[in-house]
């Protein structure tokens, strides 16, 4: 099913498949930090609550306790203003009375309280148990649920450190009268010294907290999806105009080209001209569509020049047919034998004799030093290829991939565009090397000017040569920069092709130019 989709389809499916598995990923890891960090602001909330308290209890114990010390067995009523657990409590409550305090509690919860209304319930009297069971611990916190809601709770353990506090929590006869009056002797009492009697607690309300974390995850992932969906515009938008539209009319020639339809209808213009467009650009799409308008140039050449060697084969064979006819009649068939044998000597005379690869090697000039394994080693990296008279070699204009070296023979090398003959090149020289080194089709025309035996290297045997023989690239260096009319009158193509970002450097100094680019390419 994936595989019958159109390509714009598939990447709108793949990337929203990535998006969807990086939103589920992305929810979780945002959903557990903002958990983590609405659950790490509550715990602040309420320690900040809790150290609130304590300083009230401290300012309870050293402060006001003192000023109603002598008047505690004296008062009929008990002064509950000097207890720090009751200042503690009061001032909580004061503060539970403001906007947006509602849920929030304090509570000295107590095993053996004297106010009744500190006495622990079965969640606190467990943390007592805790802090009793564990001395080291000096903190509980957590969630808990409290009259149908989630509370996050802290706990500290509040043991007896004074011994002042045993004056009313030991025994009911050393305890002010005033205290037995308001409490009675029942609770309260029996308590001692370092001995864990309470859990110090804080209530605090952790759904508006959450609830505000979840709202921003929720709007941050929003804005995610709000984000992915202008992405996947703008992308699709450009695979359809920088990818796709320059794709379809190579896609058309192409089938056109396969099946021998090519040439057939006027809509092929209208595509050459797209791609025409498309050329213009310097990525590596425009670079396609400048080979594949390059080779539909060359195809159709080619199509005319093969009709035209067509007829021309028919017209000499009619004629050959016609001769052989004649022959026939006039001598018979002995006659015919004869005219073969005569043709094949005649062509074994002609034909040039098979020449030693290894002589022809060492007669040119760069490779005169080599050694025989040197010699062998470059034999692996080409092969010999023999031309007749007049052959073209390669053409103007043509991809360029072959690095050739003139064993014997001589070419010419002439531009079709300038109707000009640029230079005459005989055994012991090469051509080819520009278009390997610039990256750029063939600057010129090259044809056999007699019988040419020819050494071809293709681009990657030419870089190992290189690589491996640092001097002959040196040698290529100096025959190009021989080549200057040439390459001055290729500017416009090499600038086109990105090629002379540094052009100072190209017209005063083209060696050092020359030798950058070798460099950039093959490393060498």
């Amino acid at each position: 099913m994936f595989k019958k989709l159109r390509l714009g389809l598939k990447f709108i499916v793949v990337l929203a498949i990535v998006f969807l598995c990086g939103m589920f990923l992305s929810g979780l890891l945002l959903s557990s930090a903002a958990h983590r960090q609405a659950e790490q602001q509550v715990s602040t909330q309420a320690t900040m609550l809790m150290e609130m308290v304590d300083a009230v209890r401290s300012y309870t114990n050293n402060q006001v306790q003192p000023l109603f010390k002598d008047r505690l067995n004296d008062s009929s009523a008990f002064i509950r203003e000097s207890v720090p657990s009751y200042a503690a409590r009061q001032s909580f409550e004061y503060l539970r009375k403001r906007p947006g305090f509602k849920d929030y509690f304090y509570k000295d919860a107590t095993l053996n309280p004297t106010n009744p209304r500190d006495l622990a319930n079965a969640f606190e009297a467990d943390l007592v148990q805790k802090f009793r069971q564990n001395p080291d611990l000096k903190e509980l916190s957590g969630f808990h649920q409290v009259a149908g809601k989630n509370l996050f709770y802290v706990a500290r353990p509040l043991a007896i450190k004074q011994q002042s506090c045993l004056q009313c929590h030991s025994t009911p006869s050393r305890a002010p009268k005033s205290q037995i009056a308001t409490y009675g002797s029942e609770h309260g009492f029996g308590w001692q010294m370092n001995q864990i009697v309470a859990a110090q607690t804080v209530y605090v309300t952790a759904e508006e907290v959450f609830q505000s974390y979840n709202q921003q995850l929720l709007l941050m992932m929003g804005v995610f999806a709000a984000i992915f969906a202008v992405v996947l515009l703008l992308i699709n938008t450009l695979l359809n105009r920088m990818v796709i539209q320059p794709i379809v009319p190579m896609a058309r020639l192409t089938h056109k080209i396969t099946h021998d339809q090519y040439g057939t209808d006027e809509a092929e213009a209208a595509d050459l001209r797209r791609l025409d467009k498309v050329a213009r650009r310097s990525d590596e799409l425009g670079q396609l569509a400048g080979l594949f308008r390059q080779m539909t140039s060359v195809i159709s050449d080619r199509e005319q020049s093969m009709k035209q060697l067509v007829e021309k084969l028919r017209y000499e064979t009619d004629n050959a047919k016609k001769a052989m006819a004649v022959v026939t009649r006039s001598n018979g068939n002995a006659n015919v034998t004869d005219l073969i044998a005569r043709s094949r000597r005649s062509r074994l005379q002609i034909d040039p004799q098979p020449q030693n690869l290894h002589a022809l090697l060492l007669s040119v000039p760069p490779f005169q030093s080599f050694s025989p394994d040197k010699i062998e080693r470059l034999i692996q990296l080409g092969y010999q290829i023999e031309f007749a008279s007049q052959e073209v070699i390669c053409r103007e204009d043509e991809p360029g991939n072959t690095f050739y070296i003139i064993l014997s023979g001589s070419v010419e090398v002439y531009v079709n565009t300038l109707q000009k003959s640029l230079r005459t090149q005989t055994a012991g020289s090469f051509f080819g090397e520009l278009s390997l080194l610039l990256g750029i089709p063939r600057t010129a025309t090259v044809r056999t000017l007699e019988p040419t035996v020819l050494f071809a290297v293709n681009q990657t045997g030419f870089q190992t040569l290189l690589r491996e023989h640092p001097e002959l690239a040196e040698t290529v260096t100096h025959q190009l920069n021989d080549y200057k009319v040439e390459l001055a009158e290729r500017q416009e193509s090499l600038r086109s092709h990105g090629l002379l970002k540094d052009e100072n450097t190209f017209k005063h100094n083209p060696i050092a130019w020359i030798r950058d680019r070798i460099n950039q390419i093959f490393g060498v």
